[in-house]
């Protein structure tokens, strides 16, 4: 489904950072950000109803088992999207609607956009069980 391209990698990682629990996802170039958009957009259009991070030839995901993003029913998402099963490697399930993958796409796209270092923050702090952070260029 999706491009497994080597020369697009993009890293994961799962840690406890100044606000919580974060898995920061480290966007290093161009093509690797558009990856990721194409994610977030198979979830939004409904070409994907789920995709498993962790199995992309392209991911390189450390401090997780498993990261697996979903999309639920298409009604009002609910307020806590992601969750973290605890334990020596967590594994994550992250569940959205395809408006809230909208929502991401929306965000990365702004990064790419800009073509310039920043950041977005795709989950709530305080209300999801980690804190994701999208990094690109950074």
């Amino acid at each position: 489904m999706f491009k497994n391209s080597r020369t697009s990698n993009f890293v994961v990682d799962y840690y406890q950072g100044a606000y919580g629990p974060t898995i920061r996802v480290d966007l290093v170039s161009l093509e690797s950000a558009l990856e990721l958009l194409n994610i977030f957009k198979a979830l939004a259009e409904g070409t994907g109803s789920e995709v498993k991070l962790h199995e992309l030839e392209t991911a390189k995901v450390s401090g997780l088992r498993e990261f697996v993003l979903r999309v639920i029913s298409d009604g009002p998402e609910v307020e806590r999207t992601l969750s973290v099963v605890n334990g020596e490697n967590p594994s994550v399930c992250w569940d959205r609607s395809r408006n809230g993958w909208k929502n991401c796409v929306d965000l990365v796209q702004v990064l790419i956009d800009s073509n310039s270092p920043g950041h977005q923050y795709l989950t709530k702090e305080g209300i999801d069980d980690a804190l994701v952070e999208v990094s690109f260029k950074e």
